[in-house]
């Protein structure tokens, strides 16, 4: 054997360049798939915020039926609603409120985005749902 080629063989590891591109190439992937993760995230909340949404709709027309009015924010932060206030959750990303408006004939419910990080890309919206249960996404 020659000495270049004994030489060869006795190096183990990685050049620095090799080490570089590996790095570069991880950034990459970590640059595509974390902004991707964060929505993913995001609308899996979304989808929890809409779900209690429609609890507090069920829920009012249940009180309408026996009080002949639609409950107000007192009334779902008070426990007269039959449902827990969604406002009290251990682990909650939404702040739930009810519009009833002035005369209680009609509502609207509106969950805002709380605990937000500024590193996410994630900025306030809210999601609202009528009582018809169309609803508008904020994000």
């Amino acid at each position: 054997m020659t000495q270049l080629t004994r030489k060869r063989m006795s190096q183990r590891g990685f050049t620095l360049l090799e080490l570089m591109i590996v790095i570069v190439i991880v950034a990459l992937i970590a640059g595509f798939a974390v902004p991707r993760y964060t929505r993913t995230v995001e609308r899996s909340r979304q989808g929890e915020a809409l779900r209690i949404l429609g609890d507090i709709r069920q829920s009012e027309f249940r009180y309408a039926a026996e009080y002949g009015t639609y409950a107000n924010q007192a009334e779902l932060t008070g426990g007269v609603m039959d449902i827990d206030d969604p406002n009290n959750l251990a682990n909650r990303y939404f702040s739930y409120a009810i519009d009833a408006g002035a005369s209680n004939a009609a509502f609207g419910l509106t969950a805002t985005r709380t605990t937000l990080r500024a590193a996410a890309g994630v900025a306030g919206y809210t999601v609202t749902m009528d009582q018809d249960g169309n609803t508008v996404r904020g994000y």
